[in-house]
């Protein structure tokens, strides 16, 4: 099970890692800041939650070198920072939740995001994005 809030540290070894899915919904009291992969010289595998991520405060950051894969219909509200690494979204148009989607930032050695879905921008993109 997830926390509500805090860090989640997964496939941060010198092993390799394999890929595993988290099927518990959960819902977040705060910021929730999964870390997949990080200092760890081996390759990680892929974590994916496919339970319903909840809460109208509720924030998710992705930091970490690793993939994480969203596949719920979730439905927190805090918005979600890709700072590191991949994520991906999957199945439903709700995965990311409600709020604003932040790639990079601060200490932000690469942000990627993957999705099948249709996105609507709203406000523009930054011309990093552009190029």
């Amino acid at each position: 099970m997830l926390p509500t809030s805090g860090t989640a540290i997964f496939n941060n070894d010198t092993l390799a890692t394999q890929a595993f899915t988290i099927a518990t919904a959960q819902t977040l009291g705060g910021s929730l800041n999964i870390q997949v992969g990080g200092s760890g010289t081996a390759a990680t595998g892929a974590v994916t939650l496919s339970g319903t991520l909840s809460g109208s405060g509720g924030s998710l950051v992705k930091s970490g070198t690793g993939q994480l894969i969203l596949r719920g219909a979730n439905t927190f509200g805090g918005g979600v920072t890709i700072q590191n690494g991949m994520l991906e979204s999957q199945a439903t148009q709700t995965t990311l939740g409600s709020g604003t989607v932040t790639m990079g930032g601060a200490g932000s050695d690469g942000a990627t995001y993957i999705t099948g879905q249709a996105i609507t921008v709203d406000g523009g993109l930054h011309e990093a994005f552009l190029r």
